[in-house]
């Protein structure tokens, strides 16, 4: 569409002969030059201010009224040009567009040649203005063969005339623009990091080449680029190191995962095996059953470990014996173990019971023994030790232990100890003196997390040849008998849940959902089941007089569990729900602690563990 309705032609407006004609001002190189280094800055600490910088820059070398940079766009699938940049008079038009045919630029762009135009308005009337445009000088500047936009000053006023001076500005300035728009696009776009910045290297290679041209002699502005340009080069080497590096990480830990589940899965193949082969032998079949039991616990510490390393998992703290369950955790460790390795215990009787999430005592003794059967490559001996310290000498190194005491666990070897300087990172994420096919780095950090989940606190002694210790301080509860009242409380509750109560049960995993309802019959539950969200929102519908509770597993087909529930509560705003899942999100997490849902079952689970969330969630209704 031609929106110039004029019968004035361009060789009526275009006076590009005067740049011939007219004799041009001095060149001021120390302003030119000042000018460009702060470009320059500009274009290495804040690349999406460079546009703007370069239209300021024009109007103050060229004395101009208005100076600006407009970019080719699209806009309602037809060709503009939109002002991304002003300087001046009509600074305040920032982003406005006009279409192609309709300006200036694009007859500079077509003509790919600096343009200089009187009193343009007399063909490109969108351009009447007050003040009005009386003189215009444009350049084009282009990426590869593409064209991007122009760079343009104007006057409005009759006595500024521009000359071949300020054509030589204006073009160091498109060249200049042309580079800064490229790192700029780079800067917009959602490219991976290490790509962004050796596009930034290229960009600001492309710059410096461009400003050498027309900056002859100035090595001052040189060296500064040359800086810039190395200060750049060493961050790309120094994030390509960091990217490869957590690249292996991930790669050792993923090897790391496999091999450990697979450690697993054979166990538990192996004793399946057994008992198929010996079904007539109950005490061989109870004994592989329970290692197989043992084996799952040690899967589901091994899952919860990963999810410790990444965020933060939802903790069972309860109180217990904290000797036992040492003992037990040894007990279950010792196969694990080369021969060449003794594990030696130290437990103090007089140890109270305190509060503590099972699960992660064991990953976290877990992590110990194995960094102690590492350092130890020829054998040696592993000591756990238990007693009590009081607060007021933890407080000397631990300024925030405020329990009166502390159970204190040591885990002791006779392995090669560490130097200062590695004793004083070890709890860092990813730093490891392993090699990389032997560690990650994580063990020890998530052991520091573990531990501090149980505000407690955790450090180490070590010297070269001399083995190590770690020293791992719990709370112990300031009222053990309050403690223990609220437990035996809880324990004594009349179990409501022992009437015949409807449950409905939705998993797309058929083994599971015979299970479930073969576990809740048992206990006196009557059981609905579904295998989908839809179906499972159908049969809510059928008996919502009737169910007192749904089980949704989260990842159900159609609907997830969540959105199964909602549907449910939309028609009995009183039913409860519990979600199964084996990944507790933080999603999950968010809504029962709103009280949007009643409970959590993470997979697997055991039987104790299902009854007593929904005994309690009925309970509470």
């Amino acid at each position: 569409m031609n929106l110039n309705p004029s019968p004035l032609g361009l060789e009526d407006i275009v006076i590009n002969s005067e740049l011939l004609n007219r004799p041009s001002k001095a060149p001021n190189y120390e302003a030119e030059n000042r000018a460009l280094i702060a470009l320059a800055q500009t274009l290495a600490d804040a690349p999406n201010m460079i546009l703007q910088r370069l239209a300021e820059t024009a109007l103050q070398l060229c004395r101009a009224d208005t100076a600006g940079i407009s970019l080719l766009d699209e806009k309602d699938g037809a060709e503009v040009f939109r002002w991304e940049a002003l300087a001046g008079v009509f600074s305040d038009r920032r982003n406005a567009t006009m279409p192609r045919d309709a300006s200036p630029c694009g007859t500079t762009i077509d003509r790919n040649a600096t343009q200089l135009m009187y009193m343009a308005e007399r063909v490109f009337p969108a351009l009447r203005s007050q003040p009005p445009v009386v003189e215009a000088l444009l350049i084009p500047f282009h990426v590869g063969h593409k064209p991007i936009g122009t760079v343009w000053v104007v006057a409005h006023d009759e006595r500024r005339k521009f000359d071949r001076e300020d054509e030589r500005i204006i073009k160091t300035l498109a060249q200049f623009a042309s580079a800064s728009w490229q790192l700029w696009q780079a800067r917009a776009g959602d490219e991976a990091v290490a790509r962004d910045k050796r596009q930034q290297a290229l960009d600001l290679a492309a710059t410096n080449a461009a400003l050498q041209v027309h900056l002859e002699n100035k090595t001052r502005v040189e060296e500064k680029l040359q800086q810039l340009n190395g200060e750049l080069q060493a961050r790309i080497v120094e994030s390509t190191a960091k990217l490869t590096r957590r690249k292996a990480d991930v790669n050792n830990v993923a090897a790391s995962i496999a091999h450990d589940f697979n450690n697993v899965l054979n166990v538990i193949q192996a004793h399946a095996t057994l008992i198929m082969t010996s079904p007539t032998e109950p005490n061989n079949v109870v004994e592989h059953a329970e290692v197989i039991r043992a084996t799952v616990e040690e899967g589901v510490a091994l899952t919860r470990q990963m999810l410790a390393a990444g965020r933060k998992t939802e903790t069972n703290f309860e109180l217990a014996d904290i000797n036992g369950l040492l003992q037990r955790t040894i007990k279950l460790l010792s196969p694990m173990f080369s021969t060449t390795i003794v594990i030696a215990t130290d437990f103090d009787p007089r140890v109270p019971m305190i509060m503590i999430d099972a699960g992660l005592i064991y990953q976290i003794i877990l992590n110990l023994c194995i960094n102690a059967q590492d350092a130890m490559p020829d054998g040696g001996k592993i000591l756990l030790q238990t007693q009590t310290t009081l607060g007021v000498v933890l407080r000397q190194r631990f300024s925030k232990a405020k329990a009166e005491q502390y159970v204190h666990i040591s885990v002791a070897d006779t392995g090669i100890g560490m130097e200062a300087d590695v004793r004083s990172r070890v709890f860092e994420s990813y730093f490891t003196t392993k090699k990389p096919d032997q560690g990650t780095g994580l063990g020890l950090s998530i052991v520091h997390g573990m531990v501090s989940v149980h505000a407690g606190f955790v450090e180490v002694t070590s010297e070269p040849g001399c083995g190590s210790t770690f020293h791992i301080y719990l709370p112990i509860p300031g009222d053990e008998g309050a403690a223990v009242a609220v437990i035996v409380g809880q324990n004594n509750i009349e179990d409501r849940s022992r009437r015949r109560e409807t449950v409905l049960y939705a998993e797309d995993e058929a083994r599971l959902s015979d299970l479930m309802r073969d576990l809740l019959e048992r206990e006196g539950f009557r059981v609905l089941t579904a295998q989908n969200g839809p179906e499972a929102v159908e049969v809510h519908a059928r008996h919502k007089d009737e169910i007192a509770i749904a089980i949704l597993d989260w990842g159900l087909a159609k609907l997830n569990g969540w959105e199964a529930f909602q549907q449910m509560r939309k028609i009995n705003p009183k039913l409860k729900g519990i979600i199964a899942s084996g990944y507790v999100s933080a999603e999950v997490e968010s809504r029962l602690a709103k009280g949007e849902l009643n409970g959590v079952f993470q997979k697997p689970y055991a039987e104790e563990e299902v009854l007593a969330t929904i005994k309690r969630a009925i309970h509470r209704g």
